[in-house]
């Protein structure tokens, strides 16, 4: 019995353990889905909740302590409250069911969810801002939330010549891929008179000492794509989608088909939603199909701010100078005392200290409740590409790009999510906003959002690039666009297809080919000629031979694929280190001293060489070179026993995906509820983006109204209760690429949910 239910739900599962909810009213299936939810992944949106409201410490004590401490600068919760305020009272109806349903499944386990056994806790209730919470998690791993990135251009310019902080912060235009077809522009190097590391005094030039790095990127770096009618023998589109996130058991996403049957509008959508809320984020309804990538837009502003000279606790506004607000944020801590931890926030937003160590505030998307919202739910019941182009742009989520085709063929591209409208100020520099004339005013219309719809080519792709150029850029800002190099090869992909079908959507998400690093494979041959390879590194004809196996891909059995991107990072190291070197001198610790995309200004100066712009510890860029391959050679050679032909990709590359609580578990325990540690095939600038802590979080390729063509997979189970049959079904296939059905297969296992005695 379900309390609140009008009639009947039944619920099938097949044999992955993924559920298709039947009802007759689109409130009894979200109160049923709230219900599944709760039984099957409480846990784990109580920790999303608490992740992003700055309450882990009360389960986990100190051990999170800073981490709640920097969630609590944003005061999310506060702002959920104003979220739900906020919404339709369609929409509030629906949470409210749904929340319902959630603490009904809580109350209905036969014992509470095994994770709090383990930690001598006790579930809370879900409340309806806790929803809006879970969505705020999202913002806190898809967007730049303290604006660190226009922080680290701002300390850039501070420290070297403008036309230098931008070379190394520019696009690179040799590998863009844009999908609008315009143009995009690289900075020119800087000539010796405006900055020479020869002429410099008191610069550190000291040694680095990376050699073999992760390069990781974790977060929202995925591809989406969309193939016209006229590509396809049916004459639908088929829309493909793998969200590539930090990898965790239980998953991010939780497989659903909902189908709702009544007297009211018939709905029939499959595909995945966020544990917490009643909306298939991604899949398809049988007349449209969509999935997202992650936009990179500007979605976080810094503001300086203008202390008062005679009171440090004012700051200058439009309207003079005002006191900064404090609030009290209690934080309770598991096993020791709670934590009072004071919030200084501005007009603004929360204030944070600046690259000079100078106060300055935060604005940021998720801090404003108009930002969020549910509207993503009418996707289900969308007709036709104009109708679900219209619902991206007025749904509130974190910006992304939307790609979406239906059964007519047409295909599209747009922003799902607010979009600040700015005035004033350059958006990629922080900015005084003592003035009327400056800041955020309101949001763009969605009349106004960049809209790509039915291109020539008849394909869509986005891969965290730069979509647009130009004006409608403007409209976006850079938040910092990845490489064009994923996105370029997903683009030749679809371009060499003669008829595009299902299987080659799985192809191209599978491409492993590495073409970014056929480059650096040629010039790190190119240094280990045979005649000088053996005064380079006594071990240096070996290495050179191991290269020459050379495939091309980033596929687990390659050594010479990890030997390349080893040399590649040490060049890269080398590199950086001296064109920031004056940035030391400021900070001895800058941070990070490489940007999203680094290979355009890196691969401009090996293929000019300007003698200016060389680390001064070397005579030549040949020596420089020759330098970081003789030390990527003796770090294999002195952190590794065997021959290097067996430093292959896959060792270094091996995934394992663990339960949140696994670190604090005994190691026989930690393995019972982890994935085994698997070496997989990919690489950040490769389609198959694949990573040591991050990768898809599912793979789909669907064409609506074909949906028994489509397939699905997705890293871990169903469930995430390691003693359920559904904890790691299906995540083979994501390990091996085999496709499995998009939609659920044949019912294994039943269950009938009624209204209970008293239930409207």
């Amino acid at each position: 019995m379900l309390k609140g239910l009008t009639e009947e739900v039944s619920v099938d599962r097949d044999d992955l353990g993924v559920p298709t909810i039947k009802g007759s009213s689109r409130m009894d299936v979200a109160r049923a889905t709230g219900f599944l939810h709760a039984q099957d992944r409480f846990f784990q949106t109580d920790l999303m909740r608490r992740r992003s409201a700055g309450e882990l410490s009360a389960l986990f004590g100190e051990t999170t302590l800073s981490l709640d401490l920097r969630s609590r600068l944003h005061r999310l919760r506060a702002t959920a409250v104003k979220v739900v305020e906020g919404l339709t009272l369609k929409h509030q109806e629906l949470l409210t069911a749904y929340a319902e349903g959630v603490n009904e499944g809580l109350q209905q386990l036969p014992s509470r969810p095994p994770e709090y056994w383990i930690i001598s806790a006790s579930p809370e209730p879900w409340r309806l801002e806790d929803s809006i919470l879970v969505v705020h998690s999202m913002y806190l791993e898809l967007n730049d939330e303290e604006a660190t990135l226009e922080s680290r251009r701002a300390f850039l310019r501070d420290c070297l010549p403008t036309q230098a902080a931008d070379f190394l912060t520019s696009a690179d235009a040799s590998w863009a891929a844009p999908v609008d077809g315009g143009l995009v522009t690289s900075t020119p190097q800087p000539d010796p008179t405006i900055y020479d590391l020869r002429k410099l005094a008191g610069a550190l030039f000291g040694p680095t000492h990376t050699t073999e790095e992760s390069l990781e990127i974790v977060g929202g770096n995925s591809n989406g794509w969309a193939v016209s009618g006229k590509h396809t023998d049916s004459g639908s589109a088929i829309v493909a989608n793998d969200m590539h996130l930090a990898l965790r058991l239980p998953n991010t996403w939780y497989r659903l088909r909902l189908r709702v049957e009544g007297s009211g509008p018939s709905i029939d959508v499959t595909g995945v939603t966020l544990p917490s809320v009643p909306v298939i984020v991604a899949g398809s309804n049988g007349r449209v199909a969509w999935g997202f990538t992650n936009s990179y837009g500007d979605w976080t502003d810094r503001i300086q701010l203008a202390l008062d000279p005679k009171d440090a606790n004012r700051y200058l506004t439009d309207n003079g100078y005002r006191a900064f607000t404090t609030y009290e944020e209690p934080i309770k801590v598991n096993g020791t005392e709670d934590v009072v931890h004071p919030v200084r926030y501005s007009l603004w937003g929360p204030v944070v200290s600046d690259h000079r160590g100078e106060p300055a505030s935060i604005k940021w998307l998720a801090h404003e409740p108009a930002a969020t919202n549910l509207q993503l739910i009418e996707l289900e019941q969308a007709g036709d590409l104009d109708a679900a182009l219209r619902i991206a742009n007025e749904s509130g989520l974190p910006p992304q790009n939307f790609v979406v085709g239906d059964t007519k063929g047409h295909i599209g591209w747009t922003i799902a999510g607010r979009i600040p409208r700015r005035r004033g100020f350059d958006p990629g520099r922080p900015a005084n906003w003592a003035s009327a004339e400056i800041g955020w005013f309101g949001w763009v219309e969605a009349s106004e959002y960049p809209r790509i719809v039915d291109p020539p080519s008849g394909y869509i792709w986005t891969a965290n690039q730069q979509v647009v150029t130009g004006s409608t850029l403007e409209i976006l800002g850079d938040g910092g666009y990845l490489h064009g190099a994923r996105a370029r090869q997903i683009r030749d992909d679809l371009f060499a297809l003669r008829r595009a079908s299902i299987d080659d959507m799985l192809r191209i998400q599978l491409d492993d080919r590495a073409l970014l690093m056929d480059r650096w494979h040629r010039l790190l041959l190119d240094l280990l000629v045979p005649t000088q390879a053996g005064s380079l590194h006594p071990r240096a004809r070996e290495f050179r031979s191991v290269l020459q196996n050379w495939n091309g891909r980033a596929s687990v059995n390659s050594a010479a694929y990890r030997l390349v991107r080893a040399f590649r990072a040490r060049v890269r190291d080398v590199v950086f280190s001296a064109l920031t070197a004056p940035c030391r001198s400021m900070n001895p610790d800058p941070g990070p001293t490489g940007f999203p995309q680094e290979e355009g200004p890196l691969w401009q100066l090996l293929q000019a060489r300007p003698i200016h712009l060389l680390n001064p510890g070397f005579q030549s860029w040949n020596e420089q070179l020759r330098h970081a391959a003789a030390e990527t050679i003796t770090y294999f050679d002195t952190h590794f026993e065997g021959p290097f032909q067996k430093r292959t990709w896959g060792e270094h590359n091996t995934v394992s995906i663990e339960h949140p609580l696994s670190p604090a578990l005994p190691a026989l325990l930690g393995s019972w509820i982890d994935l085994p540690a698997t070496p997989l095939p990919g690489d950040l600038y490769v389609p198959r983006r694949q990573t040591v802590l991050s990768g898809p979080s599912e793979r789909f390729a669907v064409s609506p109204g074909r949906e028994t063509e489509g397939y699905f997979h997705m890293p871990g189970g169903q469930s995430g209760h390691p003693l359920a049959p559904f904890y790691r079904k299906g995540h083979e296939a994501w390990v091996d690429g085999d496709p499995l059905p998009f939609l659920p297969g044949a019912a294994k296992y039943s269950l009938k949910l009624v209204p209970s005695e008293g239930s409207d």
